[in-house]
């Protein structure tokens, strides 16, 4: 949160002119908008006609487009191992659903999956997961078939 702080008027200003799509934690969204909540945060931010996520730890994230403001929780997870690069791990998966045509809930829904897969092992990487590791059960793999399939239905 130092650098939300140490640079709030130039990131609004960023933001206000090139963003389309926000993703930040919780701490780092209240600062941005000066709001007391996260869920209140989300809102701002998609009144200002952005679309994004304000990400809550192991709650769950604030998910939200022109449309909805919704809240996903997070998945339950067994045993967690290390919580490095979750962040990351959101909003890789929250990015590549959208740009997929998939929903904001479902981006969220994605995003919040593929968090609570990192935190199973050591480091920023997946855990042993046959459907994010085997190429034939991948949740990506699973993604883009869905994708091209829907994109060759639709061709003439």
């Amino acid at each position: 949160d130092f650098c939300v702080r140490k640079n709030l008027k130039l990131i609004n200003e960023f933001i206000t002119e090139y963003a389309d799509i926000v993703v930040g934690n919780n701490t780092e969204a209240m600062i941005l908008t000066g709001s007391p909540t996260p869920g209140e945060s989300a809102k701002i931010l998609q009144k200002r006609g952005l679309t994004g996520a304000v990400t809550c730890g192991n709650m769950g994230a604030f998910v939200f487009d022109q449309e909805s403001v919704c809240f996903i929780p997070s998945p339950k997870v067994e045993e967690v191992v290390d919580t490095t690069g979750a962040g990351d791990q959101f909003f890789a998966g929250f990015i590549f659903r959208l740009f997929q045509g998939g929903t904001i809930q479902e981006a969220g829904r994605f995003g919040a999956e593929c968090a609570g897969n990192v935190i199973k092992t050591w480091g920023a990487q997946p855990a042993n997961n046959p459907k994010l590791q085997n190429p034939e059960t991948s949740l990506l793999d699973e993604q883009l078939n869905e994708t091209s399939e829907e994109s060759n239905s639709s061709s003439p």
